[in-house]
């Protein structure tokens, strides 16, 4: 009954006055934006400083996953038997202290190529913790009514670092070298976790497992943890709901692995693009997913819940098609880069928002971490896997085919919601 009271005083807040929220949405944007940095200044640092070879590159890329395939769902499963806060602040910690290991070891002329094959990995595992812990945390602490508006201030959060991080990243490591960019990241890391310290939410105690197995042997427990991933997949398994969501984030997940690790080569080697034009299609990219943020919520309440979320996925679908489309001199494909990237991200970011949230509220608390690890877990997997398709259809092709196999994926991938009722509903459920 305190539980009930609690989420009814929270669903009734304006999350504006949310002390809870306010300090997870500082905290996260802070973190945020150290991340787009560090996600340009890590593979510069390992190129500039380390003189990585291409294949030491892809070699990276591909370890990183490793981690996140092999204990993904089952920190997803343990999220679910144990209160979220934590996951989150020791994941922030851990990665504070081993993105600080890289300047301090270059400040020392220690740094070397095996350190990354080491952290890289690591600290994938922890973002896939931290983000499968927050996207479980969140419903319970703003309450279900808010969970729409909660991810879109998110959402607003994670565009503005799309718009000024890669800018900044690369002036950071120009002036101050790469190193010393990603010992931000480090510290925004800290400021995330000090911020979480000061929320003061109460979670309710989470279900454990069905026996007390972490009395018994580690061989019992490792087993009841896997009975427990078996039991989140056929959940999902069961709704048509998530079914959907699922079967909607693999096929996309692969798709845009081509689009998105492809990119820039499209628009150097085949459209003939200056970096500075290209650049210019990335800012683009973040004026459209802050608008996105924007109208969310009044495309809700225009075309209902449902259609909102569909609509937007296939809009997005179909923007994508400017990128193949591009032709003509460089200015004139920049245009069509740009309206790619300015509406697919508006409406990306309005599917995002709206699909994360109803994944929130349809799946049971006891379930959500496994269900969120589940769709996390589909993204970190499938989309290198979509990269090297589509480094063998362009090698084998061209570079456009490759872009036209990926924006058709996508657009299939917005077709698979309509495997559920997801159109069907007017409002997000469970939520009024």
């Amino acid at each position: 009954m305190d539980t009930d009271i609690c989420a009814m005083e929270t669903s009734q807040r304006s999350l504006w006055r949310h002390h809870d929220f306010l300090s997870l949405w500082f905290g996260q944007s802070i973190s945020t934006v150290g991340s787009r940095i560090t996600g340009e200044a890590l593979p510069l640092a390992a190129v500039l400083t380390l003189h990585a070879s291409p294949l030491q590159m892809g070699w990276l890329q591909l370890v990183a996953a490793v981690p996140v395939l092999l204990l993904g769902m089952p920190f997803g499963a343990m999220v679910d038997r144990h209160t979220r806060r934590p996951f989150l602040i020791w994941a922030d910690l851990l990665r504070f202290a081993l993105l600080l290991a890289i300047p301090v070891t270059a400040l020392l002329g220690h740094l070397a190529m095996w350190m990354l094959f080491v952290i890289y990995p690591v600290l994938g595992l922890l973002t896939q913790i931290f983000n499968t812990a927050y996207q479980t945390y969140l419903p319970g602490l703003v309450g279900r009514t808010n969970v729409v508006e909660a991810n879109t201030k998110l959402s607003i959060t994670s565009s503005v670092a799309e718009m000024i991080g890669p800018a900044l990243a690369g002036t950071l490591v120009q002036v101050f070298t790469a190193p010393i960019a990603i010992l931000l990241d480090a510290c925004s890391y800290l400021v995330s976790a000090m911020t979480l310290l000061r929320i003061r939410h109460s979670e309710p105690k989470q279900r454990q497992p069905r026996q007390a197995v972490f009395d018994e042997s580690p061989v019992t427990s490792a087993l009841q943890l896997l009975r427990d991933v078996r039991d989140g997949i056929q959940y999902i398994a069961s709704d048509k709901t998530l079914v959907a969501l699922t079967a909607g984030a693999g096929v996309s997940a692969l798709f845009a692995g081509i689009i998105f690790n492809m990119d820039v080569l499209y628009a150097i080697d085949t459209l003939h693009l200056h970096a500075a034009q290209f650049g210019l299609t990335v800012t683009f990219g973040g004026i459209g997913a802050l608008l996105g943020a924007a109208l969310c919520q009044r495309m809700v309440r225009a075309f209902g819940y449902g259609p909102a979320l569909v609509g937007a996925a296939i809009l997005s679908g179909l923007f994508s098609w400017f990128i193949p489309l591009a032709h003509g001199s460089a200015w004139q494909a920049t245009l069509f880069l740009m309206a790619a990237q300015l509406f697919g991200d508006l409406f990306g970011v309005v599917f995002e928002v709206l699909e994360s949230s109803l994944r929130q509220v349809v799946a049971t608390d006891v379930m959500l971490g496994r269900v969120n690890a589940t769709l996390n877990l589909l993204g970190n997997v499938l989309n290198p896997v979509g990269a090297v398709v589509g480094g063998l259809i362009a090698t084998a092709l061209s570079l456009r085919l490759a872009m036209v196999v990926g924006v058709i994926g996508i657009t299939l991938g917005a077709l698979c919601l309509f495997i559920g009722p997801i159109v069907r509903r007017k409002a997000l459920p469970g939520a009024l």
